[in-house]
């Protein structure tokens, strides 16, 4: 590994290429063994990414542009998708999410627990896989969220707001 602390710098802006996705839902690449997590992006993304927070060993990117599409990628349903942050993977295939997710069960037990010989079964596919919540969580604040068009806005009101996560 480069013997530098921070192979990367705050602020600086490159061009990445997304190996994997992480636990949590953000995509991981690295540079030789520094790992660099980038949210909304998926494997196979090759993105311009803004180094936002650095670590001695992994760094968080914001996500600036998508240069090449992933061929896992699919247009979310929900027209909010991106933007209010309350699904990571709606850009992702719903079978292509339980794969991934059965990976970082592997994952998480290798690395956690150190098991490594028994067999995952595949997850037990959620009916219907769209259109439901488990969890309702409300938020109050003083100040709105605002869609992209909303911002555009002149006269909006940005009073106190209930919303859900």
């Amino acid at each position: 590994m480069n013997t530098n602390k921070y192979p990367v710098s705050k602020n600086q802006e490159m061009e990445l290429e997304i190996e994997k996705l992480a636990f949590g839902g953000k995509g991981l690449t690295r540079l030789d063994e520094y790992v660099i997590f980038v949210g909304r992006t998926l494997p196979g993304d090759r993105v311009k990414a803004r180094i936002v927070k650095r670590r001695p060993n992994y760094a968080e990117a914001k996500l600036l542009e998508i240069i090449k599409s992933s061929p896992l990628r699919i247009t979310a349903p929900c027209p909010y998708f991106g933007e209010c942050g309350g699904c990571t993977w709606q850009n992702l295939s719903y079978t292509d999410q339980l794969k991934f997710k059965k990976e970082h069960v592997r994952e998480s037990l290798k690395q956690l627990a150190g098991i490594e010989d028994y067999e995952i079964k595949y997850p037990v596919p959620a009916e219907p896989v769209w259109g439901y919540r488990n969890k309702m969580e409300f938020s109050f604040s003083d100040r709105r969220w605002f869609t992209a068009e909303e911002k555009a806005l002149e006269n909006k009101d940005d009073q106190y707001v209930l919303g859900l996560h």
